[in-house]
C-alpha cells in the first residue's frame, strides 16, 4: 500500500490537519494516511503540550467515520524523543510491503538541516511537500539537489532512487493549533476550526487543558 504519514503534536488536532491529509490522499492516490502524534517532540517545548493520551483521544474523536485516515502510535511504541528518521526506519523494517510518503510543509522542508539526520529522509520514504508558504520553486529545487542529493527533476518534483520529493499545492486554510489554543483560553467560539467532538472534549476537560496551555499562551 501507499501510506502517507502526517506527523505533529496535534495540540490540538484541527480541520487544517484533516484537509491536508485528504488532499495528499487524493492528489497522490494514497491508500491510507496515518496521523502520527509525536510522543516527545524534538522541535517544541513540552510545557504547553497536552499529555500524549489526551492528544491521542482527540485524534480518535476527530477521525471517526474517516475510513482512509487512521492513527499510528508508533512513536509512543518507540518511546523517547520522536525523531522522524527513527520512525521511518522502524516502519520500513516492520511494513516491508508498503511504500511511505512523509508529508511536511515547505517551511519544514527547508528546515531539514536542523532535523536529526534530516538529509537521510529520502532513504526511507518519499516526501510530499505542502506548498503552504509558496516558497520559490527555484529555492526548493536548489535545496533538494544540494541537501537531499536528488538525482533528477520530474513533473511533480524531484527523484532520488525509488523515492521522490512531490509538491502539493494546499488549500489556503489559515488555521494553527497555537491560534486555537489562544481562542480556547479566551473562551472564543471554536466552531468549524476543529471537529465538534474535539471541541466538546476540550470544554469537558477545560481545567486540565488550561493547566497546560495557560502559561505559554499568555
Amino acid at each position: 500500500m501507499k501510506i502517507g504519514l502526517l506527523g505533529g503534536t496535534f495540540n490540538p488536532v484541527h480541520i487544517g490537519h484533516l484537509r491536508l491529509a485528504i488532499e495528499a490522499l487524493e492528489v497522490y492516490s494514497l491508500d491510507r494516511v496515518w496521523l502520527v502524534p509525536a510522543y516527545i517532540s524534538p522541535h517544541k517545548k513540552q510545557e504547553n503540550i497536552l499529555p500524549y493520551p489526551y492528544r491521542l483521544q482527540m485524534l480518535n474523536l476527530a477521525l471517526e467515520g474517516l475510513e482512509k485516515i487512521k492513527i499510528s502510535t508508533v512513536e509512543e511504541k518507540l518511546g523517547g524523543i520522536s525523531y522522524t528518521v527513527k520512525t521511518l526506519d522502524y516502519l520500513n523494517k516492520n511494513y516491508t510491503q508498503d511504500d511511505f510518503y512523509f508529508i511536511l510543509g515547505d517551511g519544514d522542508f527547508l528546515s531539514l538541516p536542523t532535523w536529526y539526520k534530516g538529509n537521510t529522509l529520502l532513504d526511507y520514504a518519499s516526501l510530499i511537500v505542502i506548498r503552504r508558504n509558496y516558497i520559490d520553486l527555484q529555492e526548493l529545487s536548489q535545496f533538494a539537489f544540494s541537501f537531499l542529493q536528488v538525482e533528477k527533476e520530474t513533473a511533480w518534483g524531484w527523484k532520488k532512487g525509488k523515492n521522490e520529493v512531490l509538491l502539493l499545492n494546499s488549500l489556503d486554510i489559515n488555521i494553527s493549533s497555537s491560534s486555537i489554543r489562544k481562542k480556547f483560553l479566551n473562551h472564543k467560539d471554536l466552531s468549524f476550526l476543529l471537529p465538534a467532538k474535539v471541541e466538546f472534549f476540550l470544554e469537558e476537560n477545560r481545567n486540565l487543558v488550561e493547566k497546560f496551555w495557560r502559561e505559554k499562551e499568555k
